[in-house]
């Protein structure tokens, strides 16, 4: 059993970022899921932590094989420390930015756990996303040094890193718009008796791992002065508003927009991890507060038109309540072209964003207004 294979009640039970009044009301018995393989699945979305959570608060752990809710349990526990490890590194960064008047936010994984999900710890992830102001790069280069983090060689696996050579960091910041990698390495001293201990299999997104007989934490923050070269024109940091912990983040309008691309654009090379930008556009959706006008802006001003009009459309199958105004799913389901010829037409068809993990034909829901067009020949 696959996440896709559930339904929109099940997946919307499973996927809230914060928990729900109601319990589960699953159109199969729990106990009678393929949990191994749905486990599987779950873990490779980056979303095992919060589908065991949401089920523990609806009361029906039980229904999990003893095998799954083990394994699970580990690895909420290494969450919850990941996610505290890397509060506090956030932290220090960010005062020491903000002392050196460097404008800066956190984006996506982090500041969505701070100000989107309960307990915050069910949305980690490998790293730390901070967006700063271009010509401010040097300055934060040398600042990340101060807190003894290298610029490291990019790669998957979070609990090791190798310095990145001269020609690996500018062939990064040339391509990604970021000063590759921040990592550093962290000693654990009186680790608790479970870190790293069975069932717990170290693997990525978390970032712990040995080095001799030493427990260490691979901390890592990724600087982007733009998250794609989209946006590379861009000023999302004067939208940038503050957390009640004082750290800032980017306003609602431009963590959707941000979101939606990354569901849309990026889930076609990463597909492993299209169901956390799933929860995680759900969950801005329910957070509610979004000024419409400003995200069309946004939207209209960067082309995203297709990209709004799918993944909105689908998502908020899953949100408490339909969200987005009827007449913005309307007006992105035509995408018209500076080159246009009127009268020709191509049909895009239905969302797929290839969350299976696979080339299938993977939908959340059908858009509910009309297919997106395009009048290009």
């Amino acid at each position: 059993m696959r996440l896709f294979e559930l339904s929109r009640n099940e997946l919307r039970a499973l996927l809230r970022a914060r928990p729900a009044t109601s319990s589960i009301a699953p159109t199969r018995t729990l106990a009678g899921w393929d949990w191994a393989d749905l486990a599987e699945d779950a873990n490779r979305h980056n979303v095992g932590v919060l589908v065991r959570q949401r089920i523990a608060d609806a009361g029906q752990q039980d229904a999990l094989p003893a095998e799954v809710a083990a394994a699970w349990l580990a690895d909420a526990r290494h969450a919850a420390l990941q996610h505290g490890l890397q509060l506090r590194d956030a932290f220090a960064v960010s005062e020491e930015l903000t002392r050196a008047g460097i404008r800066h936010a956190f984006v996506k994984g982090l500041a969505y756990a701070l100000s989107l999900y309960e307990p915050h710890w069910l949305r980690f992830g490998g790293d730390v996303d901070l967006l700063i102001d271009r010509e401010n790069v040097e300055t934060v280069r040398q600042l990340m040094r101060k807190f003894h983090f290298a610029q490291a060689k990019f790669q998957e696996d979070h609990q090791q890193f190798w310095p990145a050579t001269a020609a690996e960091i500018r062939a990064v910041e040339n391509q990604h718009y970021e000063l590759a990698e921040f990592n550093k390495y962290v000693e654990l001293l009186s680790p608790p008796p479970w870190l790293l201990a069975e069932p717990f299999t170290p693997r990525s997104p978390f970032g712990f791992g040995r080095h001799g007989d030493r427990l260490m934490f691979c901390s890592s923050i990724d600087a982007h002065w733009a998250l794609h070269f989209l946006f590379a024109d861009s000023r999302p940091l004067d939208e940038v508003r503050k957390l009640d912990s004082g750290l800032p983040v980017l306003s609602p309008e431009w963590s959707l927009v941000y979101s939606v691309f990354k569901l849309y654009v990026e889930v076609f090379d990463r597909p492993r991890y299209g169901f956390t930008h799933v929860a995680d556009i759900v969950a801005l959706l329910n957070a509610g507060g979004i000024d419409w006008d400003r995200l069309a802006q946004l939207v209209e001003n960067h082309g995203l038109q297709a990209a709004a009009y799918y993944t909105l459309s689908a998502c908020q199958e899953l949100a408490d309540a339909p969200t987005v105004p009827d007449s913005l799913i309307e007006r992105w389901s035509v995408i018209a072209a500076p080159d246009e010829q009127p009268g020709k037409s191509i049909d895009f068809g239905p969302f797929v964003p290839y969350l299976a993990g696979s080339r299938a034909a993977v939908s959340l829901g059908a858009p509910r207004r009309g297919v997106a067009r395009s009048k290009r020949s």
